[in-house]
Formats: C-alpha cells, structure tokens, sequence
C-alpha cells in the first residue's frame, strides 16, 4: 500500500519509492479525491512505474476536471471514461416524468449526482449559471445541456486521438441508459441517440479532422485517417468574427 496523507488523502512525493521493486507489476492509483478536491502528481508516480516496467491503472476518481487536466496523467488506456448526465430527446424526457433528475446517476453515499457534474461543464465552457438557467429559461437550459456533453466528450477524445497522445483507446462510460432519463448513456433507454451521441461518431470516425488548444502555442489541428488507403486532399481553415463575417482563410495541401 502506498502511503497517504488522511487529511487531504495525497500521496506523499516518496510513497511509491517504498515500496516499488523489480516484484511490482501494475500500479493501481486515485487521480483525486472528490471530498477534498486534492489532485495526486499522477505524472510523477506514473513515471516511477513506468520505469519499474510496471503498468498503470489510474481510477477516475475525481469529477469536474477542466479539459486540459485530461492530459496530465498521460493515460495509456481509459477504462472507463466520461461519465456525464446525457439529457435525451422531448419524448424520453416524457417518458421519465417532470423530474430533470430522474434516471441520472449518483455515487453512492455523494451529495452530488451527475446533472452537477454537466452543469459544471457548462459553466467551464459556456460561462453559464446553470440553475439560474434552469429557473429562468428551463427550454434554453435543456438545449445547451444536450450538447455540453457531447462538446466534453469530442474535445477529451481529440486529446486522446491526436498523434502525440499515450492513450491508445477508451471505454466510453456508456452506450445505452438502463432507464428513461438522463444518464450516462450516448442512446436513451429506447436505443434512440441523444446529442452526444453524433459529437462522439464524429470524434471517432475513421476519417477526422479537430482542434485542440494548446494555449499560448495556438490551436493545433489534427486530422487522422484510419481508413485502408492514403488520404491526400486539402485542409481549409477561416476565421469568423462572432456576428459571422469572414476575416482571414488558409488552406493547406494534405496528403
């Protein structure tokens, strides 16, 4: 067992070379602990085991990450990954009754369920009081509830995907709800796919082009080709002002 520290449960810098050997074969470890929003140098830890030629399991155990926290631990496989409260269509909702919570999950024993954790993104991307929201313009709430998940999910699988990453693959946390209702599902309980559903097709498809942002070095674009022939076309980039008008454009031959 690695040491830690019972009032912020983090690991100490030197908790894992206590006990690390040539015998050690996998590192199981906490990213973060929801109770205290402490967040372990999984880089570190990682390196050392890596090292050791041990494998890593890192447990997701932390919500409410900011995007580019996604990168940090430099996952080599997510086993299980983004975990969000998919609002569904008008008729699921229908079928689940006037309770916007209902079908949603919760951890056990948590004084927070999932819908928190998606009103946190919409915060985190749109600047957007959730429960101010909700109060004021529920429909609009919904709307942009639909989509957040599905913009948390692209931009995290783009981080995975793109050529530089050690992820070389995930379990999205999951494909169809057991209940009506907003869970964690990319279809509803029906089969039918909610909005994140078409944001994850597109980050997955064999063909893709994104965007990740790499802060005071730009926006870098990506474009993957997992298809049996060489792709050879052309990249174009334009840049719009907020009301829509054009003010600059590239493109780029590709092959």
């Amino acid at each position: 067992w690695l040491d830690f520290d019972p009032g912020t449960y983090e690991f100490p810098e030197d908790a894992l070379t206590k006990v690390l050997s040539d015998r050690t074969r996998i590192l199981a470890m906490g990213m973060a602990s929801n109770c205290t929003g402490t967040i372990n140098d999984v880089a570190h830890f990682t390196k050392q085991a890596k090292a050791a030629g041990a494998l890593v399991y890192l447990a997701p155990s932390r919500v409410n990450l900011q995007l580019t926290q996604e990168r940090w631990p430099e996952v080599r496989f997510a086993a299980e990954c983004l975990a969000l409260a998919n609002v569904p269509c008008d008729a699921a909702l229908s079928e689940a009754g006037p309770d916007l919570r209902a079908g949603v999950p919760r951890d056990s024993g948590a004084d927070w369920d999932f819908m928190d954790v998606r009103d946190h993104y919409l915060q985190e991307l749109y600047g957007l009081d959730a429960a101010r929201l909700r109060a004021s313009a529920p429909e609009r709430y919904l709307a942009v509830s639909r989509v957040v998940g599905g913009e948390v999910m692209a931009a995290v699988l783009g981080e995975w995907r793109r050529a530089r990453s050690t992820c070389s693959g995930a379990l999205l946390w999951w494909l169809r709800d057991v209940l009506p209702g907003s869970g964690w599902g990319v279809l509803d309980a029906a089969g039918r796919p909610k909005a994140a559903y078409w944001y994850v097709r597109r980050a997955l498809a064999p063909v893709a082009v994104w965007l990740t942002d790499e802060g005071t070095n730009g926006i870098a674009v990506h474009v993957a080709n997992d298809g049996p022939e060489p792709l050879a076309t052309e990249l174009a980039v334009s840049l719009h002002r907020s009301d829509g008008l054009a003010v600059a454009a590239a493109t780029q031959p590709f092959r």
